[in-house]
């Protein structure tokens, strides 16, 4: 049974209504006298929130280039590249679906340590996308066959964008009902935030050079620019004290 406080020990029905008020009411003012000395106690939240607008925006900068660079090539009907390119710039679903498995005990598991992992993967995965064919030739050699690295990598930054949320999620869970309203606000704001910042990233990488340069380069910096966001979180991790799911 989790200590006083727990969310077992505020279910048991041999606990007296009384008990479990003062055990809430105690619980609170820890949390509240942690937030005081720790003013960046829940920074890491509103990061990842921040990290999750970002990263769910970033790629409709790069839709164009996608096709011109990995869909035209291929020589394909209007029809299968159509289904190609809406499947390229969707593959995140399936990074989501994996990030969706591994995000609770990711989370709660090892005290924050694997999110710490994780942030680290976010960054190389946005390295990954922007230049897929790291490893396997120089930038651009690889022609339309780099799209599959790039769907690899580009799944894999989104299923550390959904761990990342389901993080926040576990951990707002496990704060008093009063401070778990102001976190999810936060966490929706900072969402938000992040799909608007990366608009006008997007935009400021854009203004750099005409369309060819975008096609050709501009598109990798804007898939690279996830690495920012990516390393503030990172940072707030081992800044901010941690809270393991369940603790009380």
């Amino acid at each position: 049974m989790a200590g006083t406080g727990g969310r077992e020990f505020l279910k048991d029905p041999a606990v007296t209504q009384e008990a479990k008020a003062n055990a809430f009411n105690d619980r609170k003012r820890r949390g509240d006298a942690e937030r005081g000395a720790h003013p960046w106690a829940y920074a890491d939240r509103r990061a990842g929130g921040l990290l999750f607008g970002y990263d769910t925006a970033v790629i409709s900068g790069a839709v164009a280039a996608i096709d011109a660079n990995f869909i035209t090539p291929r020589g394909l009907s209007e029809t299968a590249a159509g289904w190609l390119s809406g499947s390229t710039v969707s593959c995140a679903l399936i990074g989501c679906a994996v990030g969706g498995l591994i995000a609770g005990p990711l989370s709660s598991g090892s005290g924050g340590a694997g999110l710490l992992v994780a942030a680290v993967l976010f960054m190389l995965s946005s390295v990954g996308s922007a230049y897929p064919e790291i490893g396997l030739g120089a930038p651009g050699s690889l022609g339309p066959s780099a799209l599959v690295p790039f769907i690899i990598y580009a799944s894999s930054v989104h299923g550390h964008r959904h761990g990342v949320d389901a993080f926040a999620a576990v951990h707002r869970r496990d704060r008093p009902a009063a401070q778990r309203g102001h976190l999810v606000t936060y966490q929706q704001i900072a969402i938000v935030g992040g799909m608007t910042l990366v608009y006008f990233v997007n935009w400021a990488i854009a203004a750099q050079g005409n369309d060819a340069w975008i096609l050709s380069t501009g598109w990798r910096y804007m898939m690279l620019s996830g690495v920012i966001p990516a390393a503030l979180f990172f940072l707030l991790l081992l800044a901010v004290p941690r809270h393991p799911a369940g603790s009380s």
